[in-house]
């Protein structure tokens, strides 16, 4: 890592001991000082050009391989750096200045061919790129253009709701069924790990989850998480197929049920994606890959890479997660059977990153829409990934622009190369060419939440629903991995040239964002409906995420931030729909809370200590049939304290009593906190019992 700096270093410290002599020959120069420091001078120069040379070599073919992520990307950035600085800038410049008094014709014409050569390499590394940065494209065999036909929103809808919530009688199972609306936020692999991690808790917490999902609609990092989620789901796993707190016997050693999601999640996004977008950006884009893409009808640049570093990291972290360990089975049938089923799956995988974005909706109404955010570079619009017709939108349907292009015929835009376009975060990503739509770049450059074309969606079906008399609680869940600011106060500033690039910078996070997701909880009159997920911690916006910041934020998922996802699961619980079924099946319960009906108190007890102490305490209210005890969780909150937690002014009596019951029972001295202005759509009536060690 280290060599070229060195030898760089050796080349200028003794470089800046040779003495400004003009050498007309050789004669006394052999022998002595400066005869010395100018042929080390030489070998460390051309040293540091050979090791720099078979490193970017070495670079390149990592590089290829989806794995350069071994290298850290200070060294790539520096070793670039030296070849690009050293190769064309200083030794070009010591050449000139040795031979500046020089005047013979053909010296004079090196020294403008230096300049010349410089100048056409800054344009074309900075204003007219080699590498046309073509969108990604895949063959198809037996294309029929008929199959990439796509459903309106309504017809896909329809289909859905049919297939979740219809017999095999053709009758209505819930009366009130429950539908998910979810956005992720950007935010680089921080997105990413909190938006797949939320998803695989809420996954092992109830099985239907899933199936109560209509609709996923991300931007940037938070594209590349759910993209693992959908991937994940393909292959039929259960990231807790144990079982456990799914069953009520819960117990201390239980909570490594959830470790799966943490060691899985950790395995993706621990991992180098910055060294691939270094080494595009600073050299392979517009040399090696520019040329080989003409040589060979290819479409490689640093996005390419990603794609295929992100299917690297999803099948390596799979089986991680699902070890074959087919070397230890005895039976040679059973081996095969395992290396069969594991072949298998990796076809699957790749199918699904590599095949068409819409492979996973042909004919199948099982999974959830899709929806991948992105910008179209060049006129600073909206452009969208849709699964389904974008006529219930007002922004750029970019599928339906390439498949209408007939030059798409027969080629698939893989799904991971949508995803890409989701997340081309500036820089780090190139910005690619989409025929008909134009280049494209990271969503959060319009908009960061996600809930934007979310709004679009629930509007189209809320009034599809009306019209049908379909009874359907729409439930919108936010998985924002930053809070969301605007309309702050703001302190007097020196006026600048610089506030109009201030304002760009800001425009898609403090402007579209917050205007996006306050549009989509304003539309949202039922506080229980819009659940937003947050960190309760700020952490580093990278694409080179530390095992520590992944499980700090899975802490914050099972411990602290728990109470969010547990009452977005309520609402398909089945106490939750035996409550909906009481009233007229016209009621909007995203529009109407349902608790305006007095019901028994729900006692939600987590604990951090001793499981049978807890168990104790959760018997003595069990007991008690004037409350509906849920079965406990065990969180690892270090720091957690004694406490009832109630959530609305009018329950402060209730928590008060079932403070004085709780407070009989343990012995332990009680706090009571209102946090209702943290987590106001939690329902009424609920009060959460929280255990120290």
């Amino acid at each position: 890592y280290f060599l070229g700096l060195i030898l760089l270093y050796s080349f200028i410290f003794i470089y800046d001991f040779i003495k400004k002599k003009k050498l007309k020959n050789n004669e006394g120069f052999v022998g002595t000082t400066e005869g010395f420091n100018y042929r080390s001078s030489k070998v460390i120069h051309i040293s540091v050009l050979t090791s720099v040379s078979v490193l970017w070599i070495i670079f390149y073919f990592f590089n290829r391989n989806a794995a350069l992520g071994q290298f850290n990307p200070i060294v790539i950035t520096l070793i670039i750096l030296i070849l690009f600085l050293e190769f064309f800038i200083f030794s070009q410049l010591l050449i000139i200045k040795i031979i500046d008094d020089d005047k013979s014709l053909k010296l004079k014409l090196y020294r403008f061919g230096v300049l010349i050569l410089t100048g056409i390499t800054l344009y074309v590394y900075f204003l007219s790129s080699p590498n046309n940065h073509l969108i990604r494209k895949e063959n198809i065999a037996n294309y029929e253009k008929s199959d990439y036909d796509r459903a309106s929103l309504q017809e896909y809808f329809q289909k859905w709701y049919d297939e979740k919530n219809r017999d095999s009688s053709n009758q209505i199972k819930d009366k009130v069924f429950t539908v998910y609306l979810v956005s992720g936020q950007g935010g680089g692999s921080r997105a990413a790990a909190w938006f797949l991690m939320n998803m695989l808790y809420m996954d092992a917490k109830n099985k239907n989850f899933y199936n109560h999902i209509f609709s996923i609609s991300t931007v940037s990092g938070s594209s590349s998480g759910a993209n693992m989620y959908y991937a994940f789901h393909q292959l039929g796993g259960d990231i807790n197929a144990n079982n456990l707190q799914k069953n009520g016997t819960v117990k201390r050693s239980d909570s490594t049920s959830y470790n799966p999601i943490r060691n899985f999640t950790t395995n993706l996004y621990n991992r180098n994606f910055l060294s691939s977008g270094l080494f595009g950006l600073l050299l392979n884009d517009f040399s090696i890959d520019a040329l080989t893409n003409r040589m060979n009808d290819e479409r490689r640049d640093r996005n390419f890479t990603l794609q295929n570093e992100e299917l690297k990291a999803f099948q390596e972290s799979y089986f991680k997660l699902f070890p074959t360990n087919y070397l230890k089975v005895k039976d040679a049938t059973l081996r095969e059977k395992i290396i069969s089923d594991s072949i298998a799956k990796l076809k699957t995988m790749k199918t699904y990153f590599e095949g068409d974005y819409l492979n996973i909706y042909r004919n199948n109404f099982s999974n959830p829409l899709f929806f991948l955010n992105s910008t179209v570079i060049d006129d600073g619009t909206k452009g969208v990934f849709s699964p389904v017709k974008m006529d219930f939108s007002m922004f750029r349907d970019l599928y339906g622009d390439y498949r209408v292009c007939n030059a798409s015929d027969s080629y698939a835009l893989p799904m991971v190369s949508c995803v890409n376009q989701s997340q081309a975060f500036p820089l780090m990503n190139s910005y690619n060419y989409l025929h008909g739509s134009g280049r494209l770049g990271d969503g959060g450059l319009y908009e960061n939440s996600g809930t934007e074309t979310t709004l679009e969606i629930y509007k189209s079906l809320r009034k599809y629903c009306d019209e049908k008399k379909i009874n359907v609680e729409f439930v919108f869940i936010n998985l924002m991995n930053s809070k969301v600011k605007g309309k702050q106060n703001i302190n007097f500033t020196k006026a600048s040239y610089l506030n109009t690039f201030s304002a760009m910078a800001k425009n898609p996070f403090y402007g579209h964002e917050f205007m996006a997701y306050n549009s989509l909880e304003k539309e949202i009159t039922n506080k229980t409906d819009f659940i937003s997920i947050i960190p309760e911690n700020s952490y580093t916006l990278t694409r080179m995420l530390s095992a520590s910041t992944i499980n700090s934020l899975f802490n914050d998922v099972i411990g602290k931030n728990k109470i969010i996802s547990d009452n977005a699961l309520n609402k398909i619980s089945p106490e939750y729909k035996e409550e909906t079924e009481r009233f007229k099946p016209s009621i909007k319960l995203e529009k109407d809370s349902i608790y305006l009906v007095k019901t028994k108190p729900k006692i939600f007890i987590q604990y951090s200590g001793d499981y049978n102490f807890a168990k104790k305490i959760e018997q003595s209210f069990v007991a008690d049939d004037s409350y509906i005890t849920k079965p406990m969780d065990y969180v690892p909150i270090e720091d957690l304290k004694n406490s009832v937690r109630y959530f609305h002014d009018e329950d402060e009596d209730l928590a008060n009593e079932i403070k004085i019951k709780l407070k009989a029972n343990s012995g332990r001295d009680i706090k009571i906190k209102n946090y209702g202005k943290i987590y106001p759509f939690v329902p009424k009536r609920q009060i959460e019992i929280w255990l120290a060690k």
